[in-house]
C-alpha cells in the first residue's frame, strides 16, 4: 500500500502525464490538418467536379471554376440548406464565363468541406435557377474557398491538393 504522500506523488504523476499526452494530441492534430489534402475529382464534360459538404449538412456537386472570385450555389442549394433567399438582404452582381451579368444573393456559408479540407465562414453568392447553364451542377467552387489554400491540380491521378495556408 502507499502512503498519502506516495499517493499524492502518483496522481500528480498522473495529472502531468495526461496534460503531456493531451499536448502531444493537439500537436499532431494541428500538424495534421497542415498536411495537403489529396482530393479526388471527377472529370466531367463542365470541368472538374468535386464533393463538398456545405454547412455540414449538405453533400453538393460544385465545378472547381479558379476564374470565379466567390463559391456560388443555385438557389435549390440554398433552399435545401434552409436558407431565405427573399430575407437575404445584399445583391451582388456576377459576371459569368461567357461575359453576361446575373445578379446574385451575397451569403456567408458557416463551412465548406471538401473531403478532408475545410473553411470557415465563406463567402458565395445565390444565382436564381433561372439563369444556371446546363452543366452547371449545384454550383461553383471559386476563390473564397480556394484562397485559403495553396493548390494543384494533378491531371494524371484526378486529384485536387490543397494545403492550409
Amino acid at each position: 500500500k502507499s502512503t498519502l504522500d506516495e499517493s499524492a506523488a502518483i496522481s500528480q504523476r498522473w495529472v502531468k502525464e495526461r496534460k503531456e499526452s493531451q499536448a502531444r494530441v493537439a500537436m499532431e492534430e494541428q500538424k495534421a490538418a497542415l498536411e495537403p489534402k489529396k482530393i479526388e475529382f471527377s472529370r466531367q464534360p463542365e470541368g472538374i467536379v468535386v464533393e463538398a459538404m456545405l454547412n455540414k449538412k449538405l453533400r453538393v456537386s460544385l465545378v472547381l471554376d479558379t476564374g470565379a472570385s466567390l463559391v456560388v450555389i443555385t438557389e435549390d442549394v440554398a433552399k435545401k440548406l434552409g436558407i431565405d433567399i427573399a430575407k437575404q438582404e445584399k445583391t451582388i452582381k456576377l459576371i459569368t464565363a461567357d461575359g453576361n451579368q446575373t445578379e446574385a444573393k451575397y451569403i456567408i456559408l458557416e463551412s465548406i468541406s471538401v473531403q478532408q479540407a475545410q473553411a470557415n465562414n465563406v463567402e458565395a453568392g445565390i444565382i436564381p435557377n433561372s439563369t444556371q447553364k446546363p452543366g452547371f451542377k449545384d454550383g461553383l467552387l471559386g476563390a473564397s474557398f480556394l484562397n485559403r489554400f495553396n493548390f494543384k491540380i494533378n491531371q494524371r491521378t484526378n486529384r485536387l491538393i490543397l494545403e492550409k495556408i
